[in-house]
């Protein structure tokens, strides 16, 4: 992922539009796996990342099977206008589609942090949910941008390298933000499965995953909604996903996997036909809870028309083309 900018995010008065319907406030899933998608919509947007939420977008298939999408942390922050976002979140509600955001846990102490994925200033949550509430946003989750790998195991400059008990109490006090304006909000994590290979590289039992989610339990209150996986599709991944899958369910939490492509796709095409031979893999190991479609890379440019096997929801409707056989 793109490494987010540390920032003091400045409240900048707007006008305030009127509240927004939005989908029930609920992660239960119907069928496995269910499908999210997100689009790329922060540093560089797909081309047409607007087009979406228009009378006129081009992908029926994948709006009536998606239920989340999801927008970054810089698309909620400074990335879209108020009448953009408030546009978006109209035609999400229209078409029951639930609203997702990204959010960065850890603040760091000393100046380790800056400048690392997974860390901004202590004011940006509170901006962030205060935005989303004056919108009339009720996002249906709250996801955690890699808490573990970059506050804990990360080792590149800046790194922080912290205790886990020191993470926790830092993404619990993000997570008293949030639910002080959103008291029901989900929240769920996305890790590299290289953060929980770090933990626990021998024993599939996944002693320490397992204490790392049983911490964030006890200290929020609640657990992780779901925890999603950044696959690094050039690793060994396979032996891990299955002890992953059956841990997180014997937690209740869900487990949700990203479908993308590599970063040596050549070509849109390329990187389609990754994304899905992809998703055949693991699917063939242990299905998802969820699967997420995302990007944040140079490809697909383009996010609609579905009938086209290239875009964003072109890939996914060839996915659910395929699933339906």
């Amino acid at each position: 992922m793109n490494a987010k900018v540390w920032m003091v995010l400045a409240l900048i008065a707007a006008p305030v539009f009127a509240q927004v319907p939005a989908p029930p406030n609920s992660l239960h899933i119907v069928g496995t796996p269910a499908v999210w998608i997100s689009p790329r919509s922060g540093g560089a947007y797909a081309a047409d990342f607007f087009n979406l939420f228009n009378a006129a977008g081009q992908w029926p298939m994948v709006k009536a099977n998606a239920t989340a999408l999801e927008v970054s942390i810089q698309f909620a922050t400074t990335g879209a206008t108020d009448a953009q976002f408030t546009a978006m979140l109209t035609a999400l509600a229209g078409d029951h589609i639930g609203l997702g955001v990204d959010f960065l846990p850890l603040s760091g102490v000393n100046g380790c942090g800056m400048n690392v994925e997974g860390y901004a200033a202590p004011a940006q949550v509170p901006w962030l949910v205060a935005r989303l509430k004056r919108l009339g946003a009720v996002p249906l989750y709250f996801g955690m941008d890699e808490p573990l790998w970059y506050g804990h195991i990360y080792t590149g400059a800046s790194a922080c390298q912290a205790t886990t008990s020191t993470l926790i109490a830092d993404i619990a006090s993000k997570v008293a933000d949030i639910r002080s304006v959103f008291p029901a909000a989900a929240i769920g994590e996305t890790e590299p499965l290289g953060a929980v290979m770090a933990l626990d590289p021998v024993d599939r039992t996944l002693p320490n995953f397992t204490a790392w989610l049983d911490a964030f339990k006890s200290a929020t209150g609640t657990p992780l909604a779901y925890f999603r996986l950044d696959m690094d599709w050039t690793a060994a991944w396979q032996p891990f996903l299955a002890p992953v899958a059956q841990l997180l369910k014997s937690r209740g939490i869900q487990f949700q996997v990203i479908y993308d492509g590599q970063g040596n796709a050549a070509s849109a095409a390329v990187w389609a036909a990754q994304v899905l031979a992809n998703a055949r893999a693991v699917e063939a190991i242990a299905a998802p809870d969820v699967a997420m479609f995302q990007s944040w890379s140079a490809y697909p440019t383009l996010a609609e028309p579905e009938t086209n096997a290239t875009t964003f929801t072109g890939i996914v409707k060839n996915y659910l083309a395929t699933r339906a056989h």
